[in-house]
């Protein structure tokens, strides 16, 4: 009988360390968002501002490893890169995206599970971050593709990610690529002084050389790990999904064609061929020709194709 309070008792004190636990990590949680509200709020040009700015970015910074969670980390740590953007903090808001990557590389949606948790929250999280890196000024000396490069590299590394959930993530860096790609960027950070990839590289061809060769890994990445996806539904589904980020992304060339061709091929093995997703893709592309839109230049993209074919 005694043994048995002693388990019982057991269970009900590691229920309230649990509870302590969650309440902690949902006030600290609270102290981050609060700080880079404020933050947001007090953004002014005179100098008394920018260090309480920085001050209240700093806050959120030290503050965000107590947080158990490594996805929550991750997520706070995008928001205060954005927020460091904001005020035209460049250099805080890179050290802040390496943070986040080192905290990428510690996810484990597994948690002893034989299926991830929170699929949807980490990949709403990684598509953020590829829109974050839209605005993110490149680096010339680590190179303008450092931060998905190091991004991918440690994606490649999670053992735990389902095809599915890899190919969004690429799916999104395809589409990242392409608006790095383009002459105007699609949008770009509020604060005057950061400037965008657009102002920095417009006419490098280095620099759209880097874009492309980074392209073609991510490209090949894509269409191997569909092709990995065991259930045939989903695979068909991926297909789709993959083709449409490459036929949103990329001006015609034979190899491009090839690739969507393939993948519509597959995903006609495995669905219906009066699924909805099917046919609105093949209407996509006929519509598209994979020639309109601001994709890479069409020179380049023969260069890519020739690269992934």
């Amino acid at each position: 009988m005694c043994l048995l309070l002693d388990v019982v008792n057991e269970k009900v004190i590691l229920c309230h360390i649990a509870f302590c636990l969650t309440c902690f990590a949902l006030y600290i949680e609270t102290v981050v968002h609060s700080s880079n509200l404020l933050a947001i709020k007090s953004r002014r040009n005179d100098i008394s501002c920018v260090i309480f700015v920085k001050s209240c970015i700093a806050c959120s910074e030290v503050t965000i490893p107590s947080i158990p969670s490594h996805l929550k980390q991750l997520n706070l740590y995008l928001e205060t890169a954005e927020v460091a953007l904001m005020a035209g903090l460049v250099s805080p808001s890179d050290g802040l995206v390496d943070s986040a990557l080192r905290c990428l590389n510690n996810v484990d949606l597994l948690e002893g599970s034989r299926m991830p948790k929170d699929i949807d929250g980490f990949q709403s999280v990684l598509c953020k971050f590829c829109s974050l890196i839209v605005m993110i000024p490149g680096d010339i000396e680590r190179g303008v593709t450092s931060i998905p490069r190091n991004m991918f590299s440690i994606l490649s590394s999670l053992s735990w990610m389902l095809p599915s959930m890899k190919v969004k993530v690429l799916c999104a860096l395809i589409l990242t690529f392409a608006a790095l790609s383009q002459n105007n960027l699609l949008y770009h950070s509020i604060h005057d002084e950061v400037m965008g990839n657009d102002s920095l590289f417009y006419g490098d061809q280095q620099y759209m050389q880097e874009l492309l060769s980074f392209s073609a890994v991510i490209l090949q990445s894509l269409i191997d790990t569909v092709l990995q996806e065991p259930i045939q539904a989903a695979s068909g589904n991926l297909s789709l999904d993959a083709c449409n980020a490459i036929a949103s992304s990329f001006e015609a060339c034979e190899g491009a064609s090839d690739i969507c061709s393939k993948l519509v091929e597959t995903a006609k093995l495995s669905l219906v061929s009066d699924n909805k997703y099917l046919q609105s893709t093949i209407k996509f592309l006929n519509s598209r020709e994979l020639v309109q839109g601001e994709g890479l230049k069409k020179q380049e993209n023969n260069l890519l194709c020739e690269s992934v074919v």
